[in-house]
């Protein structure tokens, strides 16, 4: 009588959550590479996921992230990022129409320091259907992140364009330029004020 009454409960589950166990979703890439640039900017514009709804009707997809679980499932040459908080996604959900797509943008807030140059981190973006029952779907991105081996050095640009670089290599500040051609100006105002006036005479 107990292992009927058990039975019974495990089939009145599976019916109640048979909507669930047909419905699914899918997701590309299912691996994503995204490169900061030196100004802590993403490079590579394709920075989006979509979610594909192969349903007959709408479904609720959200999202969070994770570290990869058990770590030893991290790809080589990789690092956990130090906080998961450093990276969201837009938007936070979407209600996808049957057999309807979405996409979901990768945006970052990876502070610009030291500490985070040259860094290969490995995150889990973990795509998941709206709860209907005790049964749920997650589909999992891996999302690998690669930071700049420097900053990008703001004076030396400035320098590039101030300045003139001779056969020898060197570089002339164009500041000096304009100071060498106002004087040149002048004396040449000069020459000719004290030619006219001696003409006068």
């Amino acid at each position: 009588m107990k292992k009927l009454f058990i039975w019974g409960i495990i089939f009145f589950l599976l019916i109640n959550s048979a909507p669930i166990i047909k419905g699914n979703f899918s997701v590309t890439p299912r691996e994503i590479s995204v490169i900061i640039d030196v100004g802590f900017q993403i490079l590579n514009k394709n920075n989006f996921i979509t979610v594909k709804n192969t349903n007959n009707y709408s479904i609720n997809i959200s999202y969070y992230l994770d570290n990869p679980d058990p770590i030893s499932w991290i790809r080589p040459n990789r690092t956990l990022i130090p906080y998961l908080s450093w990276i969201y996604i837009k938007p936070l959900y979407q209600v996808i129409p049957p057999e309807g797509s979405g996409k979901f943008y990768i945006n970052h807030d990876i502070p610009k320091s030291n500490e985070n140059l040259n860094k290969k981190w490995e995150v889990w973006i973990v795509f998941k259907q709206q709860e209907i029952g005790f049964l749920n779907f997650e589909n999992v991105v891996r999302l690998l992140i690669d930071t700049p081996i420097k900053f990008e050095n703001i004076d030396e640009k400035e320098k590039d364009i101030l300045s003139i670089s001779t056969e020898n290599k060197e570089s002339i500040p164009f500041s000096n330029f304009l100071i060498i051609g106002l004087i040149i100006t002048l004396a040449l105002i000069a020459l000719f004020i004290f030619n006219k006036k001696k003409k006068s005479y």
